[in-house]
């Protein structure tokens, strides 16, 4: 590896490349051509950790050969972790197929940069940035969705989308016809549910009502005349509970309050955008996102954050990003589609929403976690409406009140006693219809649950008592994860009250479900055999766990009078609680790590390389500073700092010419050696070309306020 050569291997040799610290140390002729022949003996990707200098050098270095980075790059490394890794970075690159014929060379692409960009084939964090939002929208692509991309450009972002959910299909539709051949052959060749059209996007008249699940648009918004008819549209051409998620740049405007790109029509801020999307849709879930290095908040960092929609959160961003929700309303534009599955018999009653709802849509608005709305507050909404409107024994209504209990309980409030009237009625009535009788089993869960987390012993044990002499056999095996919950916690409660026989009589109750759940056919597990359901066994394994605590319980009965915290440590922590400590943890931990980025962005403003150099008393002395610009800008700036006790490491400059001479004992150097140098800040000089020199440095990784400093020269 040494020295430049064919590798011993035939084309498309391997489906993975890895090189681990093997190019750091080569010329960068020699090191082009070494990439070049990883990406010749690979079928898939090439896994890249190398360090020396920054993500974007790397990237920038690598892209100039015919390859992308993988659409799935940012699993690896998480967008809002860019800037927090210091090396070895992690790349995973692609190569562009040899079948490629329109845009294999970047310079291809550089007549509609502007307008048009491949973001997997360009480096820094804007590039980061437009990936990212593709990321985000992975969480709201349910199983079996049909996805939209309107405004779809390239393309990469439908092979995002495609490549990294388990959607139906994914449609890419943009008015330039160029960007769709290059999306077509680029990403829809190799991929059979991706695939790109060319369409005006001011009507989507073609498609018919509920034609997709989902519609996802970028940077659209600002960019139509009208963007009210397109949001309309993308309404008609959504399911009931079909979703849209969206985004602007936030008040991109100038000194005179106007957006400098020709292109933009509308300038968007949180209010506006808000506003135009509740027009057609309820609001499910708000996002800012910061890149940094632009024109607007430069010094901040890469990060994507969530925000309760109408909340006075006042963090600024350069984007917003938005998630809406069409009604769960019926209609016969749409027929009924759960998604999950297409061939489950209704005899197994798990699937039998259309059989037995009023309204089959609230299951993936309201009902199936994983399907339905991600907004607590909708949720209740949904709840709500649907308590209100719905035939009181019906389906619909026992689903609304579950989810109202649950609402109660997240937030440790008694329910009213109007609710808790519906509730007892509900489980009072004598239906036959399956999915009613599984809400009366699950409602007093439910309520066996809200109560002992406030206390009230009395109601806890009537509810769980409840529960757990009901049958879930009358709708499925799986809603036994009830039943065996029940028995397990109305057992505990006895045993804490030293009732060792009554504990001993719960806990087999929850052992004999679980055996009678088991033995059922596992059709009813797996819902079809040939293609089972994703949840099924994992739902069975439920079941299993906790008869397996209950089991726990009785092989330990004569210890919990006199050991009772050994007792409820084997009973209560089992895998299953592990995972959900762990995944509780992970969420508190983002959370923290989120209100820290915030945090660190408000000390980089006050204490960063702006506010060092704006501050002309504070001290500079130990401070290591490359200074841009090597004209007199440039010698202003160095005696400014030497005055203050900065050390002025190197200047850089980028006229070749100049590269590795001095001025007054100074080394002129190229700009891209500046990552490998141990600054600590950089002080820009140069008038002429300055936001193209910001930008260059963004490009090696430098934040503008953070690590650039910019330095007026005295007139």
């Amino acid at each position: 590896m040494n020295v430049p050569g064919a590798l011993p291997y035939k084309d498309q040799f391997f489906d993975l490349v890895c090189a681990y610290g093997v190019l750091e140390s080569l010329a960068d002729d020699i090191r082009t051509a070494v990439f070049n022949e990883l990406l010749r003996v690979s079928r898939g990707p090439v896994l890249l950790i190398a360090s020396g200098r920054s993500r974007e050098r790397w990237e920038a270095d690598c892209l100039t050969s015919e390859c992308r980075k993988h659409p799935l790059h940012q699993m690896l490394v998480p967008y809002d972790g860019l800037d927090w890794a210091t090396g070895p970075f992690v790349m995973l690159f692609d190569r562009i197929d040899a079948a490629v014929s329109f845009g294999r060379s970047l310079a291809d692409l550089a007549p509609t940069r502007d307008l048009h960009m491949d973001m997997l084939r360009e480096p820094g964090r804007r590039s980061d940035a437009h990936i990212a939002r593709y990321m985000l929208a992975r969480q709201f692509v349910r199983p079996g969705d049909r996805v939209l991309d309107a405004a779809c450009g390239l393309g990469y972002g439908g092979a995002i989308l495609a490549d990294s959910t388990l959607a139906d299909s994914v449609v890419g539709l943009d008015g330039d016809h160029q960007a769709i051949q290059y999306a077509q052959d680029h990403y829809g060749r190799s991929r059979s549910r991706l695939t790109f059209e060319t369409r005006d996007l001011a009507t989507l008249s073609t498609f018919s009502a509920g034609s997709f699940d989902l519609v996802v648009s970028f940077e659209t918004l600002e960019h139509l005349a009208d963007p009210d008819t397109f949001l309309a549209e993308c309404r008609r051409v959504l399911t009931p509970a079909g979703r849209i998620i969206c985004s602007v740049p936030n008040q991109w405007v100038d000194e005179t309050g106007r957006d400098p790109n020709p292109h933009h029509l509308h300038v968007f801020d949180r209010a506006t955008l808000e506003a135009s999307c509740r027009k057609h849709f309820l609001v499910e879930r708000v996002f800012g996102q910061t890149a940094g290095g632009g024109m607007k908040l430069p010094a901040e960092g890469r990060a994507i954050w969530a925000i309760d929609p109408g909340d006075g959160n006042t963090r600024d961003a350069e984007w917003w990003l938005l998630a809406g929700m069409t009604p769960p309303a019926v209609t016969d534009a749409a027929p009924f589609r759960n998604g999950l599955m297409t061939d489950a018999p209704d005899s197994t009653n798990v699937l039998a929403f259309e059989r037995d709802y009023d309204n089959p849509w609230l299951a993936r608005a309201m009902v199936t976690i994983g399907l339905r709305a991600q907004s607590a507050a909708l949720l209740e909404t949904f709840a709500r409406d649907t308590i209100d409107t719905a035939a009181p024994f019906s389906a619909d209504a026992g689903a609304a009140l579950c989810v109202s209990l649950y609402r109660h309980l997240e937030r440790a409030r008694r329910p009213d006693d109007d609710l808790l009237r519906q509730v007892d009625a509900y489980c009072h009535d004598c239906s036959t219809v399956p999915h009613v009788r599984r809400w009366q089993i699950s409602l007093r869960y439910a309520e066996g649950v809200l109560w002992l987390a406030l206390g009230d012993i009395v109601r806890a044990t009537r509810a769980l008592e409840s529960c757990a002499h009901a049958d879930a056999l009358i709708f499925s095996p799986l809603l036994a994860t009830k039943t065996v919950g029940a028995a397990l916690l109305r057992g505990w409660l006895a045993a804490q009250a030293r009732d060792i026989e009554s504990a001993r009589r719960w806990w087999q109750i929850g052992v004999d479900h679980a055996e009678d759940a088991l033995h059922r056919p596992w059709n009813e597990l797996l819902l079809n055999r040939d293609a089972p359901a994703l949840f099924g066994l994992r739902e069975a394994a439920l079941v299993v766990d906790l008869a397996g605590r209950c089991a726990a319980g009785l092989h330990l009965l004569p210890q919990v009078v006199d050991r009772p915290g050994v007792v409820c440590s084997q009973i209560f922590e089992s895998p299953v609680e592990r995972l959900k400590d762990a995944n509780a943890d992970i969420a508190e931990l983002r959370a923290r790590a989120e209100a820290a980025e915030a945090r660190v962005a408000q000390l980089e403003h006050q204490f960063g390389a702006q506010a060092l150099i704006d501050d002309g008393m504070k001290s500079l002395s130990g401070i290591r500073v490359a200074v841009f610009g090597a004209g007199t800008g440039g010698q202003q700036a160095i005696a400014l700092l030497h005055a203050r006790g900065a050390h002025v490491d190197c200047i850089a400059d980028n006229n070749t010419s100049r590269h590795g001479t001095t001025t007054n004992g100074i080394s002129i150097v190229d700009p891209s050696t500046l990552p490998e140098r141990k600054l600590d800040l950089i002080a820009v000089a140069s008038l002429p070309g300055r936001a193209a020199i910001l930008a260059q440095l963004a490009g090696l990784g430098f934040q503008l306020g953070r690590d650039v400093a910019v330095v007026t020269p005295v007139p």
